[in-house]
């Protein structure tokens, strides 16, 4: 914990590769999938993405999965999330689709539970209620806030993905999902024109691909 504090204010002030240096030397006595998560932040916010991509999976195993982001703060998507972006980010949109299916609530997405809509912000998490009437925003509901929209922008991501591989069918289903979270109406609208054309370029491939029967009369009367 005190290693994460001082790599974090190390971190702030610009220091990264020495936050990165303090975090390895910190896992070399106690190595865990936290510290792991950590040092793949900072690598990936100094720009080392193979090294990040690496320690993100790493993340991944163990029981302290879905744990070990919500440990440096509400604004970090998990191990699984971030190597799904890393992995677009690289130029390698087939490991990222890949990566897509061992995650059930972005094959299942839909609209937030429990929640209200903002034209405003699209998928949000409604505001509590101070003492004396006024609206706040919890560090609960900012994380829920943020991890709506995260889900959206994935989505889109990998969405584009799955087009630019010609998958059209596994790109309007991301599409749908999107389009299932999202709020404010011109984003809506876009969503579904994007997908009506995501539609129709699987209807071409499918008609495509259909096998053309020529029945060669000549050949049968020798025959």
């Amino acid at each position: 914990m005190v290693a994460a504090v001082k790599g974090m204010s190390l971190s702030t002030a610009g220091r990264v590769r020495e936050a990165i240096q303090l975090i390895t030397a910190t896992q070399a006595d106690d190595p865990n999938p936290y510290l792991t998560f950590f040092r793949a932040l900072l690598e990936k916010r100094n720009g080392q993405d193979e090294a990040a991509l690496t320690d993100f999976a790493e993340s991944l195993a163990g029981e302290h999965e879905t744990q070990v982001s919500k440990a440096f703060g509400f604004s970090e998507d998990e191990p699984l999330h971030q190597l799904i972006r890393l992995s677009i980010s690289m130029r390698q949109p087939r490991a990222a689709l890949k990566l897509a299916e061992r995650d059930s609530e972005l094959k299942s997405a839909s609209g937030p539970a429990a929640t209200s809509s903002s034209e405003e912000t699209g998928p949000a998490v409604e505001a509590d209620e101070s003492h004396d009437g006024s609206a706040y925003r919890t560090l609960q509901t900012r994380f829920e806030e943020h991890r709506a929209s995260a889900r959206v922008e994935l989505l889109e991501m990998l969405s584009e993905a799955a087009e630019g591989e010609k998958e059209f069918s596994e790109a309007a289903d991301f599409e749908i999902r999107r389009l299932a979270m999202l709020r404010v109406p011109e984003e809506r609208s876009a969503a579904e024109s994007r997908l009506n054309r995501l539609l129709d370029l699987q209807r071409e491939e499918s008609h495509g691909r259909a096998p053309e029967l020529t029945i060669d009369q000549r050949f049968i009367a020798e025959r």
